[in-house]
């Protein structure tokens, strides 16, 4: 895809016009999966702080749905930096976005990130943050993440409460369980889960 392309489609996710910006971030969210450019990149990453709620939420789904190598330091720090906007939805569809990417964003301060997102004040950022952890793969299974997990158990919004099960059920804790502290915990979160 040509440069001169990405760059029309950027300024159109913009727009004044409800229509243009709508079609035009369905078009780069497709274009993510496929044609995953320097241009592009910036871009997305860009208007993860645009003014418009939209296009903020298109550019979280379309980095999100890039081609697994062009997850970049770059694109995970700029993920990182939006899930801590206070806009809610931005922050569900940024821990989506890290639930796609899985391994290739796996760095200590997603993690530290998500275990904060399993405290957020809206259910459905703990709930996609929960299912972010098991996501990320062997590197997240730790114990920290795993206590983190298991209070989440404990959520008043029960898709909170499922989620956090699911990545906990996901997960081979064994190989986590170190010493014998660890040991127990292992054994109890199997009674949880199983």
């Amino acid at each position: 895809v040509a440069p001169a392309v990405i760059n029309g489609l950027l300024a159109a996710v913009g727009d004044e016009h409800i229509k243009v910006r709508y079609r035009a971030a369905r078009v780069l969210v497709a274009l993510a999966g496929r044609a995953v450019t320097p241009d592009l990149v910036k871009g997305l990453l860009a208007k993860l702080h645009d003014n418009d709620d939209y296009v903020r939420y298109h550019a979280a789904a379309a980095l999100g749905g890039m081609d697994k190598s062009a997850v970049t330091p770059d694109v995970v720090k700029g993920l990182l930096a939006a899930l801590r906007e206070k806009d809610q939805l931005l922050r569900q569809n940024v821990a989506e976005a890290l639930v796609i990417m899985g391994t290739n964003a796996v760095t200590p301060d997603v993690i530290n990130r998500l275990l904060a997102a399993l405290r957020d004040k809206q259910y459905f950022v703990r709930a996609n943050a929960a299912k972010a952890l098991v996501k990320l793969g062997g590197r997240a299974v730790a114990p920290n993440v795993i206590n983190g997990l298991l209070a989440a158990l404990g959520d008043e919004h029960n898709n909170v409460r499922s989620r956090a099960a699911q990545s906990l059920a996901k997960m081979d804790v064994s190989e986590s369980a170190d010493d014998e502290n660890d040991g127990r915990k292992y054994h109890q979160l199997k009674k949880v889960i199983w």
